[in-house]
């Protein structure tokens, strides 16, 4: 979902064949294995422009539940990520 709002408020239009994502930074997460197919380029795009961070033991835990605290924190790179906010 905060993919999606993303790309929209940007305009940017993942069905057109020009724009690639590079999934190859999620490589970096001990647990990149479990990221399914169908989230890759979604978490590539959160990673790269700093809204996604992962955990401190360098996992993404992409099979897990998102709790409050990691929501608000992704909401808060969000919208430093769109000036909205300090």
């Amino acid at each position: 979902m905060l993919f999606r709002t993303l790309t929209a408020a940007e305009a940017l239009d993942l069905s057109d064949d020009d724009i690639e994502i590079d999934t190859s930074e999620l490589g970096n997460f001990t647990d990149a294995g479990e990221i399914g197919p169908w989230a890759e380029e979604a978490l590539a795009y959160l990673v790269s422009e700093g809204v996604l961070e992962g955990h401190t033991n360098g996992s993404l835990a992409p099979r897990d539940s998102t709790t409050r605290a990691e929501m608000a924190s992704m909401l808060d790179e969000y919208l430093q990520y769109i000036d909205f906010s300090n």
